[in-house]
């Protein structure tokens, strides 16, 4: 299930909470699709209110991105330091030197001059 925005939730105005108590607020979580409500003050987003099993699926969700994005991460990082390793090997300096001085080519032309 995907959060809906901070605007698709159902909102309650923070002057409302008040007269609603803690009952009827911990009712209306209950009852909401979302597991959370949009605390709001003069018609502006102030607070969003979580169930304990939504806060707890979002934590989750949260760390296996975390966990994924360090994994492709690391991934990047391997693959870089292949490349890198090719710079140590012998006749590197020799390779990158000559790979520099080649002409380069685009589109069939050659192109020379400077690049401003």
């Amino acid at each position: 299930m995907d959060f809906p925005s901070v605007h698709e939730l159902e909102p309650i105005p923070s002057a409302e909470l008040e007269k609603v108590g803690w009952t009827g607020l911990h009712d209306r979580l209950k009852r909401s699709p979302a597991g959370a409500l949009l605390i709001t003050g003069q018609h502006r987003p102030e607070g969003v209110l979580l169930t304990p099993d939504e806060y707890t699926r979002l934590i989750r969700l949260a760390g296996h991105r975390i966990r994924k994005d360090g994994e492709i991460l690391e991934e990047i990082r391997r693959e870089f330091d292949q490349h890198l390793a090719a710079l140590t090997e012998p006749g590197a300096e020799k390779r990158l030197r000559d790979a520099i001085n080649e002409p380069l080519f685009t589109d069939g032309r050659f192109l020379t001059g400077d690049s401003d």
